[in-house]
């Protein structure tokens, strides 16, 4: 082997020599063990004597980033400072660093290192696009007789302005996507992609570290919904972004990626709100030092970008127009340094898709479920059968919510006196003053109901205020089904203060709600919008 040299090649051996061979490093390739022969002869008989040796080669240098990501302010310069070049071998060693663009510059941009030591270097890039703009380019070292390209990313980021609104007749994404008027490509999160891990030899596929990897979560299946169950993953809404209300979202974690085939629909445009996840803001999971960029590919061209955003900046608004033509849209939620954070979690809210002429009934259910939310009910119900006090537990609730009311039975209340079910009355502002009804509110529970006839099978809207000066918790049942519970802080009882959903059968159903307070003052107020929906109170209450 020609990397082998034998030091002397030739002699005359009087007892005992030492034989060197040298290993021309320079020959091998780094990262990899070669093995060849070294043969000593002797030459007056002629045998052979072969030495084989293996040699492991390391690396004759080591840069510290195996990929860079750049993001560059428009009309600025970007700068990846502190990185290292480190020289693994017994000789200096000359070296030079060159960018695969004139605007992507290493300083210093070449010299000599000493043996064994590092030099710092500092990546500096200066695109000279007039707008927004992503480039994938590289940058090359050569050090010594070995060299290596490294992968640049540089994201051209222009400062955010929220877009016009989109032209066209809106669907949700969602829905266009269950309806198969457009079609899911592919899907990475967290830097898994399942699509691709399957096609690997089953040696060398990765785990996916949870369910949420292998497929998009969604949000936007309403409780009892105006449409089909969704094949994709269920949350209910709607969900706080920031100081926005979503009715649909889409959550991923950095690096995050969705595409969409859009060749069988004729989409115009694309909208949605883009931020953290309402998660971010508590528990101890979350990397809430966390940079995020939000952005839209049409075909693989940067089409619209949030900028950085951390987790205390409100939601922004993307929007992309001219999909006209289109076959692909790809969302993207990236870390600001381009690595994988699974305990960063971004959020496309109410994602949604133009058209000149979608579906009337998926544009109508947008509409409609648009509608629930942009005016609250403000419709007060005036008149409850009301039960209580019981001394405040957090225990069995009075009525189990699978057990059907007695609204004639006697009970055992605070101080073992018998209470039984009561008609009360709310004030001209439609609260119902606990104060008013009991003779002390202090650490009780109470529980009030009330029958909603309609006319129709439907989803109704409801608000919700209540509480004291201090705890309260509140927790309501319709038809035995728990539909929404708040805990402390309850916000007081004013109208609309928490707001939410529920399917009303038709004809008579009932809503039971349990007051926990703890304090001498306390109320509620609970507001209802339906089509055609009656309050009234339960049968044999007087």
């Amino acid at each position: 082997a020609g990397w082998l040299v034998p030091q002397p090649g030739q002699g005359r051996a009087e007892g005992a020599q030492t034989l060197r061979v040298r290993i021309d490093g320079g020959q091998l390739g780094a990262d990899r063990t070669a093995v060849g022969t070294v043969t000593v002869t002797d030459l007056a008989s002629g045998r052979k004597y072969p030495v084989v040796i293996s040699a492991k080669i390391g690396r004759l240098f080591e840069f510290s980033a195996e990929r860079i990501v750049l993001n560059v302010p428009l009309g600025k310069q970007a700068a990846r400072e502190g990185m290292t070049l480190l020289n693994n071998s017994a000789q200096p060693l000359k070296w030079r660093a060159e960018g695969a663009v004139a605007w992507l510059r290493m300083s210093p941009g070449g010299g000599t290192i000493p043996p064994g030591e590092l030099t710092f270097l500092t990546l500096r890039a200066a695109p000279p696009d007039r707008q927004a703009a992503r480039h994938e380019t590289a940058l090359t070292l050569t050090v010594g007789r070995a060299s290596k390209k490294i992968p640049v990313t540089a994201y051209v980021i222009a400062p955010y302005a929220r877009p016009a609104a989109a032209k066209g007749k809106g669907i949700w994404l969602l829905d266009a996507l269950e309806r198969k008027l457009i079609a899911h490509a592919s899907h990475t999160t967290g830097g898994y992609n399942h699509a691709e891990n399957a096609k690997l030899p089953p040696a060398k596929r990765k785990v996916p570290e949870g369910w949420w990897q292998a497929r998009p979560i969604y949000a936007g299946k309403l409780p009892g919904g105006f449409g089909d169950v969704y094949g994709l993953d269920e949350r209910k809404w709607p969900f706080r972004l920031g100081r926005r209300r979503c009715l649909r979202g889409l959550w991923g974690y950095p690096y995050h990626q969705t595409t969409y085939d859009l060749t069988k629909a004729d989409v115009r445009g694309f909208s949605a709100w883009v931020g953290f996840n309402p998660g971010m803001q508590k528990g101890k999971w979350p990397n809430r030092a966390a940079v995020l960029s939000f952005e839209a590919y049409v075909d693989g061209v940067l089409a619209a970008q949030s900028g950085l955003m951390r987790v205390t900046d409100e939601p922004r608004q993307l929007s992309v127009e001219g999909l006209a033509k289109a076959k692909r849209l790809q969302l993207v939620i990236r870390h600001a340094d381009g690595g994988n954070d699974l305990r960063a979690l971004g959020t496309w809210g109410d994602p949604t898709l133009y058209f000149d002429a979608p579906p009337e009934p998926l544009a109508a259910l947008r509409r409609k479920e648009l509608a629930l939310w942009t005016d609250p009910p403000l419709r007060a119900i005036d008149e409850w059968a009301f039960i209580g006090p019981w001394p405040r537990t957090d225990g069995e609730d009075a009525f189990p919510a699978a057990k059907k009311l007695d609204f004639t039975a006697t009970y055992r209340g605070v101080g073992d006196k018998p209470i039984a079910w009561r008609k009360v009355s709310c004030d001209a502002d439609g609260v119902l003053r606990l104060e008013k009804v009991l003779a002390d509110t202090v650490n009780t529970t109470s529980y009030c109901a009330v029958s909603l006839k309609s006319p129709r099978r439907q989803v109704a809207q409801f608000g919700m205020g209540a509480g004291g000066r201090w705890s309260s918790s509140v927790r309501i049942w319709l038809n035995g089904r728990h539909v929404y519970g708040k805990s402390q802080h309850v916000g007081g009882p004013k109208k609309n203060v928490h707001r939410f959903v529920a399917v009303l059968d038709a004809g008579v159903n009932l809503l039971l709600v349990r007051l926990d307070e703890a304090a001498d003052v306390g109320g509620l107020v609970v507001t209802c919008r339906g089509e055609g929906v009656q309050t009234m109170l339960p049968k044999d209450v007087k």
